[in-house]
């Protein structure tokens, strides 16, 4: 397959123009959607004006296929080249080269394991990519698969872990708690220096108070592990940003 090495089209070019006036930043389905030239040209131009870059890699095999046919290397590889995301999603067939490429450049991975197995993909690789060097964060991709319920998630991708490593202490259930908290703190020069994902003296009060009062929640050895694998919305009691309630249950908050 002939690589085309052709950029964005003036017309093109302005749209992307028009789309970052209002937008966070640019991504696309694949690196495969458009040429190593017009990538380049977002890279440039996010970069200019201070946009955030995102991409989904190796969701399936066929990613990683397109792009070898194009240009003799996978499309995380390119990716990495030339586009230099702040995120890289999915992630979901990465082998053992991909990892340690991950893994040397510290790339910030959303994994979204719910959607993969609704869309009947392999379980990406949880238990290699928490024993690497990148940067692991969680989402549920979009609505029209799943439910944008990051408590489902958790418990989805723990259990999912677990089975991966073949036991049943492993992963540290805190390390799957990071997620979708802490892990962020590697973003904070691109999402706002307000941006946390854990407590401390000092920082703003962004939290979420859950009621362990209820019977499936009052018996608790690992409290962590507790969050991950047995709250549900309903035991969500408060939820604050900055020190403003954003929202609190009527029915057992005054």
């Amino acid at each position: 397959m002939r690589q085309n090495r052709d950029p964005l089209n003036p017309q093109a070019y302005q749209e992307l123009q028009e789309i970052l006036a209002v937008a966070d930043g640019f991504s696309e389905s694949t690196l495969n959607d458009l040429t190593e030239p017009a990538w380049r040209q977002i890279h440039d131009l996010t970069e200019k004006i201070g946009k955030l870059r995102a991409i989904h890699c190796l969701e399936n095999e066929g990613y990683r296929e397109v792009s070898l046919a194009i240009a003799g290397r996978g499309d995380l590889e390119r990716a990495l080249d030339f586009y230099r995301p702040h995120w890289v999603i999915h992630a979901t067939v990465a082998n053992a080269a991909e990892i340690q490429l991950l893994s040397r450049h510290r790339v910030n991975v959303v994994l979204n394991p719910r959607a993969n197995a609704n869309l009947g993909l392999p379980l990406p690789p949880i238990a290699r990519l928490l024993e690497s060097e990148a940067n692991l964060l969680l989402g549920t991709d979009n609505g029209l698969l799943n439910s944008p319920n990051l408590l489902a998630e958790l418990d989805f991708t723990y259990k999912v872990a677990k089975s991966q490593f073949g036991d049943a202490v492993r992963p540290d259930p805190v390390e799957i708690l990071k997620m979708v908290t802490s892990n962020i703190r590697h973003l904070r020069p691109l999402l706002g220096s307000d941006v946390y994902g854990y407590l401390d003296v000092g920082l703003p009060a962004d939290l979420v108070v859950l009621d362990f009062t209820r019977p499936h929640l009052r018996a608790s050895r690992h409290l962590i592990a507790s969050i991950l694998t047995r709250v549900t919305p309903a035991d969500v009691v408060l939820t604050m940003r900055q020190g403003q309630v954003l929202w609190r249950d009527p029915q057992r908050v005054n």
